[in-house]
């Protein structure tokens, strides 16, 4: 399951994956202190592509490297794919 959020500035896709007692921990980034933009199930600067036409999803998470300064930076994503467990770029 998925959920689109926005903590402010951009959107984050949050993985919601089944376990026998409800979902998987999100795993909220302890360096990501007071924010809850990021974790091991939680992408930030992110959106949701698909499905493709094997009915797979897949998250395209973006970076801004704020050089020179965030709204003259350069801007890149990577498209993370489901391997079972996790997903990876």
């Amino acid at each position: 399951m998925f959920i689109t959020y926005n903590p402010g500035r951009y959107d984050g896709v949050l993985v919601l994956i089944p376990d026998a007692i409800g979902f998987e921990d999100i795993g909220w980034d302890p360096d990501m202190s007071g924010t809850h933009y990021m974790g091991k199930h939680a992408y930030y600067y992110a959106e949701l592509v698909g499905p493709d036409s094997s009915d797979q999803y897949t998250i395209r998470q973006s970076h801004n490297d704020c050089t020179p300064s965030c709204a003259n930076g350069n801007t890149t994503s990577k498209d993370l794919r489901w391997n079972g467990s996790d997903y990876v770029a």
